[in-house]
């Protein structure tokens, strides 16, 4: 029998354990309770299902090849949640559902060694170590097809299912701050046998912590507290329903910043409208999180549409924006749960984290309305105020190109003369996004389009600022 290199020593738990039990107790963890932790209480109906339609009439350290597509129909029912709950435990989304439809295809290309594999593997008379290793070498195809860990973690799940008053799942994320806040333990990343059973021994304290407090305690107890923890310790944290409402037409976006000269100048910059950096999808009072150094830095606001400029020689496409830096830049682990979160999430496209957590590599990616609340309420930022109504004005132009698609003029306040315009207050209160009906003057008189206002007085400023070369123009 292999033997725990170290003991983990546990600092601090008494009041994560204590919060647990009260809220436990509660009713905290039920369905539609009105508390920070959420519903868990689904995983006690997953494994009561597990027992009643297969653990309870077979052996399962001693599978039969007939067994095989029995246990995986069984584990592969959508028990009160809605989704498989395999995919759900190793984080959902696209890596938690490839690793799970891999391990069916593995255990059912040949059940003879599935049912020998299985078998030993859920034997806990059996040395931890060796079972774990072979688990891995028999399913080295999804752990090859997967995000690092996600295989331990579908062990350590179907393990805490099989026998849940002895193994307990295994999430890295999980483990890593759990254990790194109250036992001073670094949590590998991977498939690290050796150290699974580290954990699952120090698991084993945590439960020997509820006995006598919670009915029929059980390692998803233990899961459940690691996965609440910080909700645990901060009974007045924010809901997901109490995040900050923003205004339907917002959107919000999250910008991977390598170019401090775009952050300092308050704009963005793109060479093309390929997904990946298609600045034209931004509108005024859209807001953006600027993300570089593994941290939320800036948030701007848009100040208007995006617009076409000379760069080094080549058409660049620019955004403006109203940026405010952060006093406090907010940490990508502080924030990585929360926006992989599947309400938060809601399976957004082209969204910044994919399903492993890595931030994805493009320039602009999509965020979802509540994960745009999520950011706002994280870096302490109050939810811009939406955008007044549309204000619409009148220009009398000679015939010009200008007025045509993709065309952009500038209009001085003052006239060639250097007086002041008539109906100044027009263009003191134009603002962007506003509409402009476009009348010909010469050499005939009709109307020949529709333009919106792209910069007013304020940000016409800004931009000349950025823009030098363009000083002898008006705003």
């Amino acid at each position: 029998m292999s033997e725990s290199s170290s003991e983990i020593v546990f600092d601090g738990i008494d009041d994560v354990v204590d919060r647990f039990v009260e809220v436990w107790d509660a009713g905290g963890y039920e369905e539609d309770a009105a508390s920070p932790v959420g519903w868990e209480t689904w995983k006690w109906d997953y494994q009561r299902h597990l027992e009643a339609e297969f653990l309870a009439d077979t052996e399962v350290t001693e599978l039969s090849q007939s067994d095989v597509p029995v246990l995986l129909e069984v584990l592969d029912e959508q028990v009160s949640i809605d989704t498989k709950i395999p995919a759900y435990m190793l984080g959902g989304g696209q890596n938690g559902g490839v690793a799970w439809h891999e391990f069916k295809e593995v255990s059912e290309a040949d059940v003879e060694a599935t049912a020998d594999t299985l078998s030993f593997f859920f034997d806990p008379t059996e040395d931890l170590v060796e079972r774990l290793d072979r688990f891995r070498e028999f399913y080295a195809d999804v752990e090859a097809g997967s995000a690092p860990g996600s295989l331990l973690g579908l062990g350590g799940c179907l393990l805490m299912f099989v026998h849940p008053d002895q193994y307990v799942h295994y999430k890295w994320t999980q483990m890593r701050d759990f254990f790194g806040e109250f036992a001073d333990y670094k949590v590998n990343q991977g498939f690290d046998a050796r150290q699974y059973q580290e954990l699952n021994e120090a698991c084993a304290q945590l439960l020997t912590r509820l006995e006598g407090r919670v009915e029929d305690p059980s390692m998803l107890h233990v899961q459940t507290m690691i996965w609440s923890w910080s909700d645990l310790l901060a009974p007045d944290a924010v809901e997901p329903d109490a995040l900050p409402d923003v205004a339907d037409d917002i959107d919000f976006y999250w910008v991977n910043q390598t170019h401090d000269e775009e952050l300092d100048g308050e704009y963005l910059r793109s060479t093309d409208t390929k997904w990946q950096r298609d600045l034209t999808v931004l509108d005024p009072g859209d807001v953006v999180f600027h993300y570089a150094n593994q941290e939320i830095r800036a948030c701007s606001v848009v100040e208007a549409e995006a617009y076409q400029d000379e760069f080094d020689g080549e058409q660049h496409f620019f955004v403006d924006l109203s940026t405010d830096r952060l006093s406090d830049p907010v940490p990508l682990n502080e924030i990585r749960d929360g926006l992989l979160d599947p309400e938060v999430r809601q399976e957004k496209t082209r969204y910044p984290l994919n399903d492993a957590g890595k931030v994805l590599q493009a320039y602009l990616c999509h965020l979802t309305p509540d994960a745009g609340a999520f950011l706002l309420d994280a870096a302490g930022i109050e939810p811009p105020e939406p955008e007044g109504e549309t204000q619409y004005f009148w220009v009398n132009a000679e015939a010009t190109d200008w007025h045509q698609e993709g065309g952009e003029s500038f209009y001085q306040v003052t006239n060639s003369a250097g007086e002041t315009r008539r109906n100044l207050e027009a263009y003191q209160e134009a603002m962007p996004g506003d509409q402009v009906l476009i009348y010909q003057i010469a050499p005939v008189k009709e109307i020949v389009g529709r333009a919106h206002v792209v910069r007013g007085l304020h940000e016409e400023a800004q931009y000349l600022t950025k823009h030098p070369e363009l000083t002898d123009a008006g705003s």
